[in-house]
């Protein structure tokens, strides 16, 4: 029944950033003491849940849950691309020094970069169906649907597991994958916001004076903001990170 690298992955699913290259694996892997074996997500847990002794109804259900999160991972990565190429075009035929996005253009784009932070979300979400399963760890609840939920009560598991601090801090920067798509220290994730409140926050403005060329940002809050490119590379790198770094902890032999 293996299906992730023949049915879900492409060749170069993530283009040339094909999850974490080794040396990255090793660094990682050193820190929390975990063993992230393979470069692109849910191998590791693919061979783990098709060898489980469990029913064939619970391991099929485990093992869905495992491909949609991993083909939502693909569809964010493709999404953030198409975002980045819909800006570049938009760009090379606007008056770059004020830049007007509105109409067409203005759909187009931000069609592209919101769908990008929901399916980062909900790929995290969907995930947490089977990764809370494996988790070494007793949590409060039999089900996870919710990415927040998961890692706020990974908080609350008494010792203080290494990959629960990982998430604290990343939660303490707004700037960081896991604030832009869960609640962080300060308040609503701009997911949230997109899902709740508000359009997507692109502005323009000038990063590298006296270019006199503005150049697309990503409003995270009233405070902060990133570059378009920087925060697409974040958010979609970060989120392939955290989900084999959640993966690894899953493929523990630890207690």
């Amino acid at each position: 029944m293996k299906e992730l690298e023949i049915l879900v992955y492409s060749e170069q699913p993530f283009g040339d950033k094909i999850g974490i290259p080794e040396d990255t694996r090793v660094e990682i892997n050193e820190r929390l003491s975990l063993n992230i074996k393979r470069q692109l997500p849910g191998l590791d847990l693919e061979d783990l849940i098709l060898n489980l002794d469990e029913t064939e109804e619970e391991i099929h259900y485990q093992y869905t849950k495992l491909t949609q999160s991993c083909r939502k991972l693909c569809v964010m990565w493709y999404a953030s691309e198409q975002a980045l190429e819909a800006e570049r075009e938009f760009y090379s035929t606007t008056v770059q020094d004020a830049p007007a996005l509105f109409g067409d253009d203005a759909v187009k784009i931000h069609y592209h970069l919101e769908s990008f932070v929901l399916l980062a979300r909900s790929a995290m979400d969907v995930a947490t169906g089977v990764i809370h399963k494996r988790l070494p760890y007793e949590l409060k609840k039999n089900r996870y649907d919710s990415f927040n939920s998961l890692i706020k009560d990974l908080s609350k598991v008494e010792p203080k597991p290494e990959i629960a601090v990982y998430f604290e801090d990343l939660k303490k920067d707004p700037k960081s994958w896991v604030s832009i798509i869960s609640d962080s220290t300060k308040g609503r994730s701009l997911r949230d916001k997109l899902a709740h409140q508000t359009d997507f926050p692109l502005d323009y403005a000038e990063l590298n004076p006296p270019s006199e060329k503005e150049s697309p940002i990503v409003w995270l809050d009233k405070e902060n903001w990133l570059p378009l490119e920087s925060f697409v590379n974040t958010l979609r790198e970060g989120v392939i990170e955290g989900f084999m770094e959640l993966e690894a902890e899953c493929c523990s032999s630890k207690p």
